[in-house]
């Protein structure tokens, strides 16, 4: 459902000195929230992955479906149910194709869908690899981490190992940067790291937690201008973060009300300023702007 900015304005201006950190700025504003209906509403979101500004793809790990939503002039709408054969753990998109890693009986399969007419198709893998996170990569490819080997695979369109990049150490999300860089989040290390074609690690990323508790990074997006997006599950919030890995600012905050958080699971920004987050404890996907930049963020 979507409300009106007049509306998201007012929110933004109500929860805005509780999730302030000193003079950290709140770089997002709400802009909508999604539900779903019936069949096609969501109970636990884990993954989202996105192929344009208005389609918006959720896997759901209440009752193992994929749900596919679009926006247009009516707000975001469900438009269709995919039944997944096993709990879903990540989801990406890339070379044309959603794509999504399996957990429970059929734990570290993939399996990919067309995106016209949604059906669906196992993606052959090489012996012993146990796929986990997943993201979009460039011209098309897929960076698949491998759970079981400690490395990522980077799969061309049909499923074919390009590279593979060793990264050590526990990783729950990996992201793709606009200009080709892999990222990889671990919740256990409170860290994130860019990672270099060989497997070394070119920059390490702390986030801040929330006295006393440690952030507990879950996902990590990228824009255009090498800011981090992440989700600290912790704290129900977005910490946002420059390119050298200063702190420029959060997003929203721990809560029910439309406009917070509560155990968000995954994000995904959008070329037109949206960040679109799993909003896994309140049932439901939200949809933030990011705030206009200047010169102290």
């Amino acid at each position: 459902m979507l409300r009106g900015l007049g509306i998201a304005a007012l929110v933004s201006l109500l929860v805005a000195p509780a999730w302030a950190q000193g003079s950290a700025q709140t770089l997002l504003v709400w802009e909508s929230a999604i539900y779903g209906l019936e069949e096609l509403s969501l109970r636990w979101p884990v993954a989202l992955a996105m192929r344009s500004e208005d389609e918006i793809v959720v896997v759901d790990a209440y009752d193992d479906k994929l749900v596919v939503f679009t926006n247009d002039t009516g707000g975001w709408i469900g438009r269709r149910k995919v039944a997944l054969p096993a709990s879903p753990a990540s989801a990406a998109y890339a070379g044309g194709r959603y794509f999504v890693s399996l957990r429970g009986e059929r734990h570290g399969e993939l399996i990919s869908f067309d995106p016209d007419r949604w059906a669906q198709r196992p993606v052959p893998l090489p012996r012993g690899v146990v796929a986990g996170a997943l993201a979009g990569g460039k011209d098309g490819t897929l960076a698949v981490h491998d759970q079981a080997g400690s490395e990522v695979l980077i799969l061309d369109a049909k499923g074919s190992v390009r590279a593979k990049i060793p990264l050590a150490g526990p990783v729950h999300a990996l992201t793709v940067a606009p200009g080709g860089a892999l990222y990889a989040a671990s919740p256990q290390l409170a860290r994130v790291v860019r990672v270099g074609e060989d497997g070394a690690i070119e920059q390490e990323f702390d986030v801040p937690g929330m006295s006393p508790e440690r952030a507990w990074p879950v996902s990590v997006a990228v824009d255009t201008g090498g800011e981090l997006y992440v989700v600290d599950r912790h704290a129900g919030r977005v910490v946002v973060l420059d390119a050298a890995g200063a702190l420029s600012g959060f997003g929203s905050r721990e809560g029910w009300d439309e406009g917070l958080l509560r155990h968000p699971a995954a994000l995904a920004l959008t070329p037109g300023g949206r960040v679109v987050i799993a909003d896994q404890g309140n049932g439901r996907v939200q949809v933030f702007l990011r705030a206009r930049k200047d010169s102290s963020s």
